[in-house]
C-alpha cells in the first residue's frame, strides 16, 4: 500500500509523466496557474533576468529529503535533487551506509526554471521558501494542492559541505558571504573531556582564526578558514588544509580535528 501511495505522490509532483489521465486529476483547479509565473532569473531574454547571478541562481541546488507532506510525517524514503544543469531529479532508493544518494549523469529529470519565490517546470508551478530551523536548512514547497517540507540532505560521517561564503556555492545566495557562526573569542576549557590550561581562539569577521596562549594573550597563527554548518577548513599558507568538525550549543564550541586525536571544548567569552 505504501508503494502505491508513493507512486501517486510522485505522479502528482512530476506531471510530465502523465497523459490523458491528467484530466481526472482530483486536484485540478487547485494548482497554481502557470500564468502566475514571475519570470526566470537565469534567462537573459527574460525581463526578470538578474545579471548579478550570471545565470547561476538556484538556491535549492543540492539534495533534499522529504520530511512531511501536507503536514504529516513522511515515513518512506523520497529525495529530490536540483542539479547544476537545472534538472529536477528524484529517487526512492535508500543509499548504503548513510551516504548521500547518487544521481547519475547525464541527468534525466525535468528542466526547471527559478526566481526568488517560484520554481517552474513545463507543466507545473511551485512556490518555495528556504529558511534555517534549528541549524538545518528547510524548504517548504507547494504547488497549490500539496505542500512538501524538505530538509537539506547530509549523510552520516565527516562530509565537507563546501564553503558557504564562496560566491560559487549554493548557499552564498542565502547568506551573501556572511555565514560565520563561530565569530568571536573562545576560551579552551577541556581536551578530550579533561580540564586543561586555557588558551584562546579568536575567529574574526574576515574569516581569519588566531590563537593565543594562556599567559600573554598575544594572538598569533593567523589562518584563513572556510566554513559551513558542520565543518571548518583551515587554509594554511603552504597550500595544505585541515578539516575541523564543529558544533555549537549555547556558548559551548566542540572542535574536533580529524588530523589529531583531540576533541577540544571552548566557551565563548566575547562576541
Amino acid at each position: 500500500m505504501k508503494k502505491i501511495c508513493l507512486l501517486l505522490l510522485l505522479t502528482t509532483l512530476f506531471v510530465a509523466c502523465g497523459g490523458d489521465d491528467d484530466n481526472n486529476d482530483p486536484n485540478e483547479g487547485k494548482y497554481f496557474p502557470l500564468t502566475d509565473w514571475a519570470g526566470d532569473w537565469n534567462d537573459p531574454d527574460d525581463d526578470a533576468y538578474k545579471e548579478e547571478y550570471e545565470g547561476k541562481y538556484r538556491p535549492m541546488w543540492g539534495v533534499w529529503k522529504v520530511e512531511k507532506i501536507n503536514g504529516k510525517e513522511y515515513t518512506d524514503y523520497l529525495v529530490y535533487c536540483w542539479t547544476s544543469e537545472f534538472t529536477w531529479e528524484s529517487t526512492t532508493k535508500r543509499p548504503d551506509n548513510g551516504d548521500r544518494p547518487y544521481f547519475r549523469y547525464p541527468y534525466k529529470g525535468e528542466k526547471f526554471y527559478v526566481n526568488d519565490k517560484m520554481i517552474k517546470t513545463d507543466k507545473r508551478l511551485y512556490k518555495y521558501e528556504i529558511k534555517i530551523v534549528n541549524d538545518d536548512f528547510e524548504m517548504t514547497l507547494t504547488d497549490g494542492a500539496d505542500t512538501w517540507l524538505l530538509r537539506y540532505y547530509v549523510g552520516e560521517g565527516s562530509v565537507w559541505l563546501g564553503d558557504w561564503n564562496d560566491p560559487d556555492d549554493r548557499y552564498y545566495q542565502i547568506f551573501q558571504g556572511n555565514y560565520n557562526p563561530v565569530k568571536g573569542t573562545w576560551k579552551m576549557t577541556h581536551i578530550d573531556g579533561k580540564p586543561t590550561t586555557p588558551s584562546y581562539y579568536r575567529f574574526n569577521e574576515d574569516f581569519v582564526r588566531e590563537v593565543a596562549g594562556s599567559s600573554n594573550h598575544i594572538y598569533y597563527d593567523a589562518t584563513f578558514y572556510q566554513i559551513n554548518k558542520t565543518g571548518i577548513r583551515l587554509m594554511y599558507k603552504n597550500g595544505s588544509s585541515t578539516y575541523i568538525e564543529y558544533s555549537i550549543n549555547d556558548n559551548t564550541l566542540i572542535y574536533d580535528s580529524h588530523d589529531s586525536a583531540n576533541v577540544l571544548t571552548f566557551v565563548k567569552i566575547e562576541d
